[in-house]
């Protein structure tokens, strides 16, 4: 199994567990393979002694190399969640923005 590439500076990393869970969890069988990451945050940017937030993303390679950067995608909101939708979505979403890009959410 190959590594995940890393997007830019948020490293990714392969998770295939949580790939089968949601496909069947939700019954997704057309599925964009994931990969995942955490990215630290701090709570205020003007106050560095500010708490952080740790914020769990799904991350999908570009289709056509070579990757021109990250596109962030924000999933999901209020009463929803982005877990079941943007794996599924991320192959609409690179034909929207295009295969060159790599998506983050």
């Amino acid at each position: 199994m190959a590594a995940a590439k890393a997007s830019a500076s948020i490293p990714c990393a392969l998770c295939p567990d949580l790939n089968a869970f949601i496909g069947t969890v939700f019954r997704i069988t057309d599925i964009a393979t994931f990969n995942c990451a955490n990215l630290t945050v701090p709570f205020d940017h003007n106050n560095k002694a500010a708490d952080t937030l740790e914020i769990d993303l799904f991350c999908v390679n570009a289709t056509q190399p070579p990757s021109q950067g990250i596109v962030m995608i924000n999933s999901g909101g209020p009463g929803g969640t982005g877990s079941e939708n943007r794996p599924l979505l991320a192959k609409r979403a690179h034909d929207v923005v295009g295969a060159q890009w790599d998506l983050i959410s």
